[in-house]
Formats: C-alpha cells, structure tokens, sequence
C-alpha cells in the first residue's frame, strides 16, 4: 500500500469516527491520544489494524520498528485528522 492509499484509508476511517457520548453502542473503542478521544466500530478499528500491519509489510519496517510503535504515530495521525488539524498526511507518513 503506497503512501496516498495508507492516507486515503485513515481519512476514510475517521470519517467514520464519533465523539464519544453517554450510551454510545456497545462495541466501540474509545482511545484518548494527544488530547483528543475519539470512538470508532469494531470493522474501523480492524480496518485501522490492518492499516498498521500494512504499513508495516510495505515499508518492511516490521525488522526495525514494534507493532505498537508504527500504530502510536499513526493514531498521532488519525487524532490530527479528528482535530481537523491542517496537515499534509502523505508527508507525515513519508516522514
């Protein structure tokens, strides 16, 4: 996946992300990161998963960086997008 589609998927995602309210559905995760939180189903939060390992895969970082490395800064991405922060995301992930 090159870095356009990786974009394209987490703007894709957090279109389907919510504030979280009293008596949200159940099956929601909710994750708090760089001062904002944000809930998403259980299919985005696979999808987002898949993202990680991906990226991973593509970048054939899977020797140099964790799992849980490479999905920390793509959820300091994903909390930008939430934010509606502008940021170019394809540098970032470049970066």
């Amino acid at each position: 996946m090159n870095t356009k589609k990786i974009a394209s998927k987490l703007m894709e995602i957090a279109e389907h992300a919510m504030i979280p309210h009293e008596g949200a559905p159940r099956g929601v995760w909710v994750d708090v990161q760089n001062a904002v939180s944000y809930s998403m189903s259980n299919e985005y939060r696979r999808e987002f998963d898949d993202l990680v390992i991906q990226f991973l895969k593509n970048r054939d970082w899977s020797n140099k960086f964790s799992e849980e490395f490479i999905s920390r800064k793509l959820r300091t991405l994903f909390a930008s997008i939430i934010k509606k922060e502008a940021i170019n995301i394809e540098k970032r992930l470049k970066s």
